[in-house]
């Protein structure tokens, strides 16, 4: 079966009910602000910094924990609970659905129906959000198939508000360094990095406009901060004049 007939944009497209839809155009908008990038490029210890210069300036913020960490929603925790009872030396079994078509479908609602609710709920209290990880994150780190890949994220770029994107960038090796036990070998830190090399390339290609601020991680956290801050402060104060 040609797998890429799965998930074709224009086809969902055309069966869905714009009337049904969340009207994200027609609410006052929330502004978002992804952090994104591999395991120690120091996303949390950078946000936890913002969140306090955010604090500090008197700005309010909604934090969301965007990652995915495996199959936890209500849906699938049972089951989940049940296969580490039975294998509890194996720690990840994400890396056995590389095979399995319906794998990916599986991530993906499981991860949607976990994070939507608190995104939702945000974005109607009309909060700036502060989203640690992304569903792109989720998508190039457990989405298998290339092509699934770049249709997914299709799909959130046409059902999805804008967001800010912040792309946080460190060479691999000093990632390696910060989270050596779960990389286990420099050699897996280079491939996650070369994903996200992909990743940012990708999210170029699908969408021309997305507003992407590629930020080194290696500068001293205070410049860093100061810029992320700073950005954050004129988009909120554009948005309310």
């Amino acid at each position: 079966m040609d797998d890429t007939k799965l998930v074709n944009i224009e086809w969902i497209m055309k069966d869905i009910d714009y009337n049904l839809m969340l009207n994200w155009g027609q609410m006052k908008k929330s502004d978002i602000f992804c952090f994104i990038g591999m395991d120690g490029s120091g996303k949390t210890t950078l946000i936890k910094t913002v969140e306090n210069r955010l604090n500090m300036r008197d700005l309010q913020y909604y934090y969301i924990w965007a990652g995915w960490r495996g199959f936890e929603s209500y849906f699938f925790k049972p089951f989940v609970t049940k296969y580490k009872r039975r294998f509890p030396n194996k720690k990840d079994f994400s890396s056995y659905g590389k095979n399995i078509l319906i794998f990916d479908f599986l991530v993906l609602f499981d991860y949607t129906s976990r994070i939507m609710p608190k995104f939702i709920f945000a974005y109607f209290k009309k909060s700036t959000i502060i989203m640690d990880r992304s569903f792109y994150d989720v998508i190039i780190n457990n989405i298998h198939n290339k092509n699934l890949q770049k249709n997914f994220i299709k799909l959130i770029d046409l059902l999805l508000p804008k967001c800010n994107i912040f792309f946080i960038n460190v060479p691999y090796k000093i990632a390696y360094e910060r989270k050596k036990e779960e990389f286990t070998c420099i050699e897996n830190a280079k491939i996650i990095y070369e994903k996200y090399k992909n990743l940012y390339f990708l999210l170029k290609e699908v969408n021309k406009n997305i507003m992407i601020t590629q930020i080194d991680n290696t500068k001293p956290i205070e410049i860093v901060v100061d810029e992320i801050v700073d950005y954050i402060e004129s988009i909120i104060l554009d948005e309310n004049t």
